[in-house]
């Protein structure tokens, strides 16, 4: 009986040494995480690495958080207790807390590092906005003026009119220089001699007279 029982209490020490002996092979280092690089440009993409995680089918996958927001999950741990994964943090330029965590049947194992993104030298984009035309082409009407005919030209038939040449006056020989006829001037000489006898009776009477 006593030897019964003593071999019973050696098989569960052995047990409970394969256990711990498996648990510690599992996560026996120190969790760590490593990122790279630990310091960029705003909106780069890292990778975050880590070893000493928990590699066994008892522990959960790894959670990685930005700043206390999820960032990546479901992250697998391989038999070397180590994983990796990339991150495009979006984030503005600042300091930031990276953190992976895992739960085990001893507890949750974490491991965190400081992420520091810089101010970005690369231009953002403008987007832009395609502008639509809102112009509407109205055709001018057209109007069809009727083009007028060309009015026929005239044809003259039968011979062509000749000018009869008109004589030429000829100045009289009655006529003088100024156009007064010669007998207007032999009236006037006449009635101009009268006119001056008449003087000259008169001024010869008077001076008999007297």
């Amino acid at each position: 009986m006593t030897a019964l029982l003593s071999k019973s209490w050696v098989a569960a020490a052995l047990s409970l040494a394969s256990l711990a002996l498996a648990l510690g092979s599992s996560y026996a280092d120190e969790p760590r995480l490593f990122l790279q690089p630990a310091s960029a440009p705003a909106g780069s993409t890292i990778t975050a690495s880590g070893t000493g995680f928990c590699a066994g089918p008892d522990c959960s996958a790894v959670t990685i958080t930005v700043d206390g927001s999820i960032a990546a999950r479901d992250i697998a741990v391989g038999e070397d207790g180590t994983f990796s994964v990339r991150l495009s943090p979006l984030a503005g330029p600042g300091q930031y807390a990276v953190v992976a965590t895992q739960e085990t049947p001893s507890g949750q194992l974490s491991a965190g590092e400081t992420l520091i993104l810089t101010v970005s030298d690369r231009p953002s984009p403008v987007p832009t906005t395609p502008i639509e035309s809102t112009a509407t082409i109205t055709p001018t009407p057209t109007t069809d003026t009727p083009s007028p005919e060309p009015s026929p030209t005239p044809t003259r038939s039968g011979p062509a009119p000749t000018r009869t040449a008109l004589p030429t006056p000829v100045a009289s020989a009655d006529d003088n220089e100024g156009g007064v006829p010669w007998y207007a001037w032999v009236v006037g000489g006449a009635l101009a001699i009268g006119l001056l006898s008449a003087g000259v009776i008169l001024v010869v009477r008077r001076f008999r007279g007297t």
